[in-house]
């Protein structure tokens, strides 16, 4: 949204919500057509206007993929368990 004329008044918490599983290119895309469409009518981005495009599209990443990004991430999250030897000073 930087340098984009948008309103004051923009839910960014609600918008984040709303768009649970969308990845940055999803989210670039909704901002994108949003700035297009208020382009033509010569008007700020508004927040029904980003609920609009929001709604009229979806994330680009499938559930199966999901699954997957998710199960690497605990993966990361959970404590690892020394499984070698140290070397070096003790």
């Amino acid at each position: 949204m930087k340098d984009r004329p948008a309103s004051d008044d923009i839910d960014y918490m609600h918008l984040a919500e709303m768009t649970e599983n969308f990845v940055a290119s999803d989210i670039a895309y909704i901002v994108n057509d949003a700035a297009t469409r208020t382009f033509e009518d010569d008007v700020e981005i508004s927040q029904s206007l980003l609920e609009e495009v929001i709604k009229e599209n979806s994330s680009s990443i499938n559930s199966k993929d999901l699954d997957f990004y998710n199960n690497i991430r605990q993966q990361f999250e959970e404590p690892q368990k020394q499984t070698r030897n140290r070397i070096g000073f003790r």
